[in-house]
């Protein structure tokens, strides 16, 4: 089911909302201050947290790629292409169609480490600002701060049925909307162009290296599976008004990388299973 939506969130956004901005602008609001908070709060209250520190792999995922990025003269935003990746969607449904290590690894090293970092450091990185009071408010931040003390206290919400019921309906639909919008910032010629720049070779040269020394390293399924991840879908999503040439070149990047993602894909679950 995962990649029937994204597709057709790709599909919708590319065709139905690339000449309505106003209203790209209002889903994006919907997806950080309700959707997408609702999702993490439950989740993160609800982890298995005995192995708490699988969140430094995700973390180190972001800062040190988007430190490479920055060492090989990349900008700011070229260096958050590199260091993010669509563990939510593309990742979850990959890491459970493999299915060697438990689902509680995944969120820890993807919510907590890939996430966290992506909504904190790259989120200001890209946004060329920092305000402790705006980081502090950001409704992603709250929901995944609430979610760590419920789950200390022992209040884990997937436990509540309705809660459980509701929380992947609204997974599905977050998702479907974050892909909208990334399907409205799509500019085919620029994806056709981006798949044969010099920074894309680079981008994947990079990825796929680090992602054969880990998988090698015997180092945690989760993280070999954001190397071959494309970047962030929630990437276009972060950038403001008058940032939109930016978004629509993320977007673009991100089309272009999905045939590549495919095939290592199937590298990797071929690797694994015959490995």
């Amino acid at each position: 089911m995962g990649p029937i939506i994204a597709v057709a969130g790709l599909l919708a956004g590319f065709i139905f909302l690339r000449s309505r901005p106003e209203l790209i602008g209002k889903i994006a609001f919907v997806v950080f201050s309700i959707a997408l908070p609702y999702v993490v709060v439950i989740e993160v209250s609800s982890m298995k947290l005995n192995e708490w520190w699988f969140f430094v792999y995700g973390s180190g995922f972001v800062l040190l790629l988007y430190g490479l990025g920055i060492v090989m003269r990349k900008n700011a935003d070229q260096s958050a292409l590199l260091a993010t990746a669509e563990g939510g969607t593309m990742g979850f449904v990959l890491y459970n169609l493999i299915d060697t290590e438990s689902l509680s690894r995944f969120f820890l090293i993807d919510m907590l480490g890939n996430g966290g970092a992506l909504f904190s450091f790259i989120y200001w990185r890209v946004g060329r600002e920092f305000k402790l009071k705006s980081f502090l408010k950001n409704p992603l931040m709250v929901a995944m701060a609430a979610g760590v003390v419920a789950n200390i206290a022992g209040l884990h919400l997937l436990r509540y049925q309705l809660l459980s019921t509701a929380e992947p309906i609204v997974t599905t639909l977050t998702t479907l909307m974050i892909c909208m919008v990334v399907g409205a910032g799509i500019k085919i010629q620029v994806s056709r162009e981006i798949f044969y720049s010099r920074n894309f070779a680079t981008f994947w040269a990079v990825r796929a290296a680090g992602a054969v020394i880990i998988h090698l390293a015997h180092a945690p399924l989760a993280l070999t599976i954001l190397f071959i991840l494309p970047p962030s879908f929630l990437l276009p999503v972060i950038y403001g008004k008058g940032d939109d040439q930016k978004r629509e070149y993320a977007s673009s990047f991100i089309a272009a990388c999905l045939p590549i993602t495919l095939a290592l894909s199937v590298i990797l679950c071929t690797a694994i299973k015959f490995g």
